[in-house]
């Protein structure tokens, strides 16, 4: 018979949908870190 690609295709887009939303999500993370880190050294420096 035939074979298809099409479920490994939908497969594919379904672990590179997965790994874009880590990417996003480990993004977002270190963006919220290093808005912490700053305004911590801002308070340093300002009331120490």
């Amino acid at each position: 018979g035939r074979t298809s690609f099409r479920p490994l295709l939908a497969l594919d887009r379904k672990q590179d949908d997965i790994l874009a939303k880590a990417a996003k999500d480990s993004t977002e993370t270190a963006i919220e870190v290093i808005n912490c880190f700053m305004s911590q050294l801002i308070k340093q420096s300002l009331f120490n």
